[in-house]
């Protein structure tokens, strides 16, 4: 049995029943390889005590016949280690754990041998693995005629592993989940956490408890923390009695079955990450450093120079972030992961905000000399996405003609009710019926787009939507959000073809960074040290987002007049922590409002579909043409 099958089981075995689509939803797979995977594993699953049955309305159950020996089975499979990866994002996660757990070198063949894969295969999951190492400052270290091993700070491997764990990784938690010892130290830290009244969030409860297994399984292995004495007597002063007494209490209460975390450097790795995550009693207001100040301070001076937009009046969210930007500082230092569930979340609904707070986050980076997480820039995004709701709106507002049937009662009902909904956002709304549309002087008027309740479809020279009648609240979201967006003319203001450079091939990033410097230097008045400036923005690897699209960071850089430079590449390039193959640089004229063109922006992050499609047709007018529509979905 392969680990995908029995990631199968244990989604089914904690649930009563799962439908194929929330299970391939689970598991990053599709809802097809689902479906086969358990017709698959019938026979096998039958013969040692279980089944797997449709429940109407439901999705899958497993039913256990014979518990013992359904029992028994799963143990074996987890003793003999019978799992063995068989996709290429099992073996990336094989490779994570197998080499962070490697003391010498070891050579590459060996590798294939345990993977039964070839030398092609295993470069290109080696790849893939390197870029995750690169997100925890860990890096492969080769010397010829030894091998390779991962080379980095013992609480960077540490991070790594549980962060893969948390991210799904299948293989990870395949080898998590069949050691017994991992549900007695939950046992324990639900009790001992109660007693104590240590509060946290279920995802950072999760993440304490996969640290406390990792921890006692590297020090097992002879991977221990070790502490300074300096950075002993500074934890020691700095983080709460009660959370070092829970963690006093934690490490005495699995003194039997993890012997190695009553270390004394492992008890207090163990008290930062319970400090980091939550906290004992109330939520007190603690003195905050003059540092802390200084980093906020910076924060938003690096998004009001880089994005025009002035966030130092806003004392609502200066608190927040203030308070925010304390538990992190010691997350920071000591390398304490979170997880934030809600971050999916918030780089769909929110991307303006996520994409200010990965700009807030620049001088953050540069000061702990490392990038922050996906999760942590989240947090940062839900405080951005308030203070943007408190400033003052500044939308173009639309010319709009809605059609309806001549002389007909409904028609001028549909039109008070269209009033009432988006009148706010218009600056003239007109009324045609279908009769006349064809004299209508669409030109003359302006008019930037049409609605009608009309069932027949009808061509004109402006886009044209259906809205019901009645139309749900959803519904006027979705037409609102529309009504917002930004137009073809607008847009096309922001790009000129001089700064559109496509089917740029390169061999890393740092040289397709400079073919686009180098066309963004003939074209605008920028600093002799401009290509500098730009890899410089690249040091901490904070600029790729996920599906294929980067945004520079501009920094100080200010332009005549705000555009936005873009780069296609021919393939798909390593960018540090993700592939890219579409790259953005936003260059704000200093005093012009760039929300409404940001927002446009931020929203191709999501947009699978958009970025596919200007992979395969790079083309100005194509990219100006999908982003003036990326509402509309």
């Amino acid at each position: 049995m392969d680990s995908l099958s029995l990631a199968i089981l244990q989604v089914l075995q904690g649930r009563e029943a799962c439908s194929s689509n929330e299970i391939a939803a689970l598991l990053s797979v599709s809802e097809r390889t689902v479906r086969s995977r358990i017709r698959e594993m019938e026979e096998e699953l039958f013969s040692h005590g279980a089944q797997i049955v449709t429940l109407r309305g439901k999705g899958y159950h497993l039913n256990i016949l014979n518990k013992d020996a359904f029992a028994a089975w799963m143990d074996t499979l987890y003793a003999e280690k019978k799992v063995l990866p068989n996709s290429s994002e099992d073996r990336v996660s094989y490779l994570i754990d197998d080499l962070l757990y490697e003391k010498d070198y070891v050579y590459m063949d060996d590798l294939c041998d345990r993977l039964s894969v070839a030398r092609n295969t295993l470069s290109t999951d080696l790849k893939k693995a390197k870029q995750i190492f690169f997100r925890y400052h860990l890096k492969i270290e080769r010397r010829p005629n030894y091998g390779m091993r991962i080379v980095g700070k013992e609480a960077d491997k540490r991070t790594c592993i549980v962060e893969q764990i948390t991210r799904n990784n299948r293989y990870l938690i395949d080898q998590m989940k069949g050691e017994r010892d991992v549900a007695k130290l939950s046992d324990v830290l639900a009790r001992l956490f109660h007693k104590a009244g240590y509060s946290c969030s279920v995802p950072n409860y999760e993440i304490t408890k996969y640290t406390g297994y990792i921890s006692s399984r590297r020090a097992q292995n002879g991977f221990e923390i070790s502490f300074s004495k300096e950075e002993r007597e500074s934890l020691l002063q700095e983080l709460p009695s009660p959370i070092l007494n829970l963690a006093e209490e934690i490490t005495a209460g699995l003194a039997e079955d993890f012997p190695s975390l009553s270390k004394e450097d492992e008890k207090l790795y163990l008290a930062m990450q319970l400090r980091g995550r939550g906290y004992i009693g109330e939520e007190k207001a603690e003195e905050i450093p003059e540092y802390i100040d200084t980093l906020l301070e910076r924060m938003l001076a690096e998004v009001r120079s880089s994005l025009n937009l002035d966030f130092s009046e806003d004392r609502e969210l200066i608190s927040a972030m203030r308070h925010h930007l304390t538990a992190l500082d010691l997350r920071m230092r000591y390398l304490v992961p979170v997880e934030s569930r809600i971050m999916p979340r918030i780089k769909k609904n929110y991307p303006l905000a996520y994409v200010i707070a990965r700009y807030a986050a620049f001088p953050l980076s540069d000061y702990y000399q490392r990038s922050l997480s996906e999760d942590e820039v989240s947090y940062f995004a839900i405080n951005f996405q308030m203070a943007l709701e408190r400033l003052p709106k500044r939308e173009r507002k639309k010319n709009v003609v809605i059609v309806t049937i001549s002389g007909n009662t409904t028609s001028r009902f549909f039109a008070q009710k269209f009033r009432e909904a988006f009148g706010d956002l218009l600056e003239n709304l007109y009324e045609c019926s279908d009769r006349d549309l064809p004299s209508f002087d669409f030109a003359g008027k302006q008019i930037d787009c049409c609605f009608t309740s009309m069932v027949r479809k009808i061509k004109l020279p402006v886009p044209n939507y259906w809205i019901n009648i009645f139309p749900s609240e959803e519904e006027i979201r979705h037409y609102r959000t529309v009504l917002q967006s930004m137009d073809e003319k607008e847009l096309s203001r922001y790009f000129e073809e001089t700064l559109f450079v496509s089917d740029v091939s390169a061999d890393s990033k740092e040289e397709a960074l400079r073919q686009f410097t180098s066309q963004i230097q003939k074209n605008l008045d920028v600093p002799a040290d401009f290509q500098k400036r730009v890899l410089e923005g690249e040091k901490y690897g904070m600029t790729a987002f996920s599906n294929k699209i980067a945004v520079l960071h501009p920094g100080e850089l200010l332009v005549k007049k705000s555009t936005v430079a873009v780069m296609v590449l021919k393939e798909p390039l390593n960018w540090g922590n993700s592939d890219v193959q579409i790259v953005l640089y936003p260059l704000m004229e200093k005093g012009e409002d760039s929300r409404r063109l940001l927002d446009t922006l931020a929203r191709l992050l999501g947009r699978e579909d958009i970025i596919r499609q200007l992979s395969e047709t790079p083309s100005l007018s194509l990219l100006v043409q999908l982003l003036s529509h990326i509402n509309e979905h």
